[in-house]
């Protein structure tokens, strides 16, 4: 398996803010961000069996 490095990711501090209180009220128990950027990634690339990260219903 290939190391997980860190990486880098820009937005601004109230875009910032706004994910994170979106994932403190998603569905996932284990929820973070970095875990739905991951899913969201998976997503995007076209990883088989992904699908989007699901989004609180206040979101």
């Amino acid at each position: 398996m290939a190391a997980n490095k860190p990486r880098r990711f820009v937005a601004t501090d109230e875009l910032w803010e706004k994910f994170e209180l979106a994932v403190k009220k998603s569905p996932d128990p284990e929820a973070d961000r970095s875990k739905v950027l991951r899913t969201f990634v998976r997503w995007y690339v076209g990883e088989p069996g992904a699908e989007l990260p699901k989004r609180p219903a206040d979101a």
